[in-house]
């Protein structure tokens, strides 16, 4: 008896549970079929631009650089000695020059106070010598 009321309970539920209609989605989608055609808007975008393996020369620098301005455009026509980009420092070489002549200030100034307290009799030669 137990079992058959739960049997009817279930079916119950279950019967009331499909009886609610399916709710359309609220998104309306539109398909299109894609074409060629001239973008009208601007797009930003990050990343690398690359071309072909085949038309990579490698070049070597002694020094680390960006290119800070590139000057021609992919497939155009250049004369021989045509300026084709503009590099530049590369920041972390830039800073590490820049900390480098702080240092040497630095240092010159801490001989020149030592040399003072030398000639005071406030330092030894060793400490000159390590300044």
């Amino acid at each position: 008896m137990i079992r058959t009321a739960g049997l009817a309970i279930a079916g119950l539920l279950l019967i009331a549970g499909t009886s609610h209609p399916q709710t359309p989605p609220s998104v309306l989608i539109e398909t299109a079929a894609p074409r060629e055609q001239v973008l009208k808007h601007t797009v930003q975008g990050y990343g690398v631009v690359a071309t072909s393996e085949d038309a990579v020369i490698g070049v070597s620098f002694l020094h680390p650089g960006q290119i800070s301005r590139l000057r021609v455009r992919p497939g155009e026509v250049v004369k021989a000695d045509a300026v084709l980009l503009e590099l530049s420092t590369d920041p972390s070489a830039t800073l590490g020059y820049q900390t480098a002549v702080a240092a040497l200030d630095f240092a010159k100034r801490d001989l020149d106070r030592t040399k003072t307290l030398l000639a005071q009799h406030l330092a030894t030669n060793a400490q000159v010598a390590a300044a």
